[in-house]
């Protein structure tokens, strides 16, 4: 028996050798890159989003033509018609009104309180919004029926953000009639 022969085949020879320990090293990048990933979505919480999605709907806004801002009782000034897709539930809605600059006039969410920042504009969020029906935002003016700060002409960006997903659902510009 030829233990040199026998040795060849059992352990190689010099060239044979090196491709074990390549892809030894191979492995051992594969297994470092998947732990660190794995590590990385732990750490910064990626998967808590996964699965909120948002509801697809198409929602027409149009304004009032008779919307004047210097009336004295309420007055509706922006109509937000859900024409089709999926139904938006009220408490997982926020109206936002901003002016052409982007300063937030108006924030409703869905428990109902607002954050008016001198602006007095009503939204009815108590029922969901489903095809066919309408999310009116009105004027209403304060009790010595000083005129709200929407004057005829101006242009508002009505936006319509769902609240779980933190998805804007319409972001219109509108320009109230004058």
């Amino acid at each position: 028996m030829d233990l040199k022969n026998l040795k060849s085949k059992l352990i190689g020879n010099e060239e044979e050798r090196a491709v074990s320990p390549v892809i030894g090293v191979i492995l051992m990048v594969a297994v470092t890159v998947i732990l660190a990933a794995v590590i990385a979505t732990m750490v910064m919480d990626l998967g808590s989003s996964v699965g909120e999605t948002a509801p697809t709907a198409s929602i027409d806004v149009t304004t009032n033509s008779d919307y004047e801002s210097d009336s004295t009782s309420n007055n509706e000034m922006v109509y937000m018609s859900h024409t089709s897709g999926d139904e938006l539930k009220s408490d997982e809605i926020e109206v936002i009104i901003r002016n052409e600059d982007g300063k937030s006039l108006m924030a409703m969410g869905p428990t109902g309180s607002d954050t008016n920042n001198g602006a007095d504009v009503q939204a009815d969020l108590s029922g969901d919004l489903d095809s066919g029906s309408t999310l009116t935002l009105s004027q209403v003016n304060d009790v010595s029926g000083d005129s709200s700060n929407f004057d005829n002409g101006d242009t508002i960006v009505v936006q319509l953000i769902h609240e779980p997903s933190d998805t804007t659902i319409v972001d219109s510009e509108v320009e109230l009639p004058s």
